[in-house]
């Protein structure tokens, strides 16, 4: 296998990283809103805190997911 070819294989995997990031992302993002959401639901009606899982664990998954890539 040539260089060329190798490099063809690396851009077109980058190119499916990129689409599986694409579709994956938002997906994750709003099932982790729902979990949240169903999170938040279990705790008393006055509690102050039944914003927080809807609102923080978002960023918070997606901070954690980007330092892993970042350090991985």
């Amino acid at each position: 296998m040539g260089m060329a070819e190798q490099r063809g294989k690396l851009r077109e995997l980058r190119v499916l990283m990129w689409v599986v990031i694409a579709v994956e992302v938002p997906v994750y993002l709003a099932w982790l809103v729902q979990v949240g959401y169903l999170a938040g639901e279990q705790l008393p009606r006055g509690d102050v805190a039944r914003w927080a899982p809807p609102v923080l664990l978002p960023p918070a998954a997606v901070l954690f997911c980007v330092a892993a890539g970042w350090l991985w």
